[in-house]
């Protein structure tokens, strides 16, 4: 099973990989490695600067990951989204918790990042709070993601200034 083509956010088919270079520096490589048997709408990722996988699944038109926390499964994405929509993704990681806004920006863009134009861009944007023992942390992130109809990820950036762009890609 294949969850590709021109009107999907984030194509999903085994063999499909993007790899990203940091602003940091360094680069690293998001796969599709693996499709369950029993459920064909079942995708596992793996990610190279953490070696570590995780599932993604389509629900209709709704992506749902646990890259955030691996016992549950949070709204990742949406093919047909309109602006102004939001949701929410909570998880706990080394004792802090981290609520997160998740709000499309824009949709049906256009966006050049290093001299290459992606088309019919999606914007999310996710605002970050943190909290340890109930009380709230004095810091706040953020993050803009853009996807492209029939790419995926293209282009991340943060409030800390970083970018993680899209620099090869392979699609099945």
């Amino acid at each position: 099973m294949a969850l590709t083509g021109e009107t999907v956010l984030y194509p999903l088919a085994v063999g499909n990989k993007w790899t990203y270079k940091m602003s940091t520096g360094g680069n690293y490589t998001n796969s599709v490695v693996g499709v369950d048997g029993a459920n064909p709408n079942l995708f596992t990722l793996h990610n190279t600067t953490t070696n570590a996988n995780s599932l993604m699944r389509k629900d209709g038109d709704i992506y749902y990951t646990n890259a955030f926390d691996a016992n549950v499964f949070h709204p990742y994405l949406k093919d047909d989204f309109t602006v102004g929509m939001n949701w929410a993704v909570q998880y706990t990681a080394n004792g802090i918790v981290t609520d997160t806004t998740m709000t499309v920006a824009q949709v049906g863009i256009s966006k050049e990042v290093e001299g290459k134009t992606y088309n019919n861009v999606t914007v999310v944007k996710g605002d970050s709070k943190f909290s340890m023992n109930g009380n709230v942390l004095p810091m706040a992130y953020s993050s803009e993601y853009f996807y492209a109809k029939g790419i995926g990820l293209f282009l991340t950036t943060t409030s800390n200034g970083d970018a993680h762009v899209l620099t090869n890609y392979v699609l099945n």
